[in-house]
């Protein structure tokens, strides 16, 4: 879950109750200070741009439903080369807000379906996310997107094009070095005479 809306680098904080019965587009982007502020939080190199593109509606009488797309331009550190390079990441967002009883309430039910399917032996392959919460009647699409980019960084990011380099089989490595293999190329030859 996202945390209460208002903390953490990137904050846009929306009042639920005036989201239309027919829903709201809204478009939300970060500035440069709050990039600098998600890259740091993040780990990464650097953000040039973070961009959101969300559809709000409602979802009975105090959920919300939140689709659409993240767009951000991410610096990382290669794992290979140790080279910075940037990836353009499009990342889908089908997500929920609820007030906390509510939300605690679909929280508690996914968890008791999971404990069921457990029980029989079962794996929920799609187990629905909680709703994030609406606290004191805000909602914050910054933190969901921050939420969402996280999800969707590679943890062992590669630049295009590296490749780990090969090392010598440990066996053949073995062989070359082990006392053993002077030994045998020299009862080889003897062997092979069949005077012993």
């Amino acid at each position: 879950m996202t945390p209460p809306p208002g903390h953490g680098a990137f904050c846009r904080c929306y009042v639920a109750d005036t989201v239309r019965e027919g829903g709201d587009h809204v478009l939300i982007e970060a500035d440069a200070a709050e990039c600098a502020a998600l890259a740091s939080e993040m780990g990464l190199v650097a953000i040039a741009g973070l961009k959101g593109d969300f559809t709000v509606t409602r979802r009975g009488r105090s959920a919300l439903r939140v689709k659409g797309e993240l767009r951000v331009t991410v610096t990382q550190t290669c794992v290979v080369s140790l080279e910075p390079f940037e990836t353009v990441l499009r990342e889908p967002v089908d997500a929920s807000f609820a007030p906390e009883p509510d939300a605690r309430e679909v929280e508690a039910k996914l968890a008791y379906a999971a404990k069921l399917a457990g029980a029989d032996g079962l794996v929920l392959s799609e187990t629905p996310d909680p709703p994030d919460l609406i606290v004191n009647g805000l909602f914050d699409l910054g933190a969901l997107a921050a939420e969402f980019l996280v999800l969707a960084l590679d943890p062992y990011p590669r630049k295009p094009g590296v490749t780990f380099a090969e090392t010598a089989p440990e066996a053949d490595l073995t062989e070359s070095v082990s006392p053993f293999a002077a030994l045998r190329k020299i009862a080889k030859p003897q062997e092979s005479g069949g005077d012993l």
